[in-house]
């Protein structure tokens, strides 16, 4: 059996951890960021000049850093997340094409030798190193998707599929 085929809900499971953990990534910058944001403003607006009065100055040199911190942690977040997804999306495909790689390559030996191998006569979607029972492809665009994601990049929803 090929590698790639042979460890398939090993490599299932690391890419569905790569993707729960984008998301939980994503959800923590965002709850940081809105409390970093929340808490500029909250300690600008009681931010009081010596006669203690209200100054618009005063609040936006308090607030401003808040704000720009919540920025860079909001963005910085959803870059590392959108780089844990790509990860985990080539990792997918080249996983797939492993596959077809090693099933081309017995198949040409069983041409030359005559000698049949262990591939031969599996199913065709462990040959494509996809699951049917756990894969989906999108009606849009043709891309296979998981079966956590519900959403394809070309914006077709899982369940109008």
């Amino acid at each position: 059996m090929p590698l790639a085929v042979n460890n398939q809900k090993t490599y299932d499971d690391r890419e569905s951890k790569l993707f729960r953990t984008a998301e939980g990534l994503k959800t923590s910058a965002i709850v940081l960021a809105a409390f970093l944001f929340i808490m500029g403003l909250i300690l600008g607006a009681n931010a009081r000049d010596y006669h203690d009065d209200f100054s618009f100055i005063l609040f936006l040199t308090t607030f401003v850093p808040y704000g720009v911190a919540a920025a860079i942690i909001a963005d910085v977040g959803m870059l590392v997340a959108l780089l844990l997804e790509s990860f985990a999306d080539m990792h997918y495909y080249a996983r797939i094409s492993a596959a077809g790689a090693e099933i081309s390559a017995s198949a040409v030996q069983t041409a030359h030798t005559g000698v049949p191998t262990s591939n031969i006569g599996a199913p065709t979607s462990q040959i494509a190193g996809i699951r049917n029972d756990s894969d989906w492809k999108c009606h849009t665009c043709g891309r296979v998707n998981k079966v956590y994601v519900t959403t394809c990049k070309c914006g077709q929803k899982k369940s109008e599929n």
